[in-house]
């Protein structure tokens, strides 16, 4: 018998208004090809005798890119414009079976990131989402990222609202 495992993403962004009201988008989350690279040396190291990746995906970016989601993408491709864009994971993120009730892609085989833009931060038009290592202050390079996701509707933060963002990957 042979068993395969899969990597399937889900992205959920909630849009919290001056109201304490949300409105949440979801999308797809396509792994890349690097992404899958980086999953596989963390199982090596885990279950076998592989050697730690110096990649540590802890950045959650939002972007404005345009360009079809592809496995190869980059973080060019993602669009980040300012490190206003980029957020570190919050505090005890990545983790198993989030427990937060925005969560809509949670679950105990999912592993999930969080990251949170407050009121008057990064108030833009937003297509993309990313996890990647950047933490420039500029990040347009061709750096790694874990994951590419495009809403198919853009998401508008403006200046009153904050943004929290779950970055979703199951394993099955």
């Amino acid at each position: 018998m042979t068993e395969k495992m899969k990597w399937k993403g889900h992205i959920c962004a909630v849009l919290i208004n001056p109201d304490g009201s949300r409105e949440t988008v979801e999308t797809h989350n396509l792994i890349t090809t690097k992404g899958l690279e980086i999953i596989a040396q963390v199982m090596n190291l885990h279950f076998g005798t592989g050697t730690p990746t110096p990649n540590t995906f802890s950045q959650v970016a939002l972007g404005t890119g345009s360009g079809a989601v592809a496995v190869g993408d980059t973080l060019d491709d993602v669009g980040v414009a300012a490190s206003a864009g980029l957020a570190s994971a919050d505090s005890g993120y990545p983790k198993l079976n989030d427990n937060d009730g925005d969560n809509s892609g949670a679950g105990a085989n999912v592993l999930t990131w969080r990251a949170q833009w407050g009121v008057g931060v990064y108030t833009n038009t937003i297509t993309n989402v990313a996890i990647t290592t950047s933490t420039a202050a500029h990040p347009t390079s061709a750096e790694d990222i874990l994951n590419h996701s495009q809403f198919s509707s853009s998401i508008v933060k403006g200046a009153g609202q904050a943004l929290k963002v779950f970055v979703n990957v199951e394993i099955t």
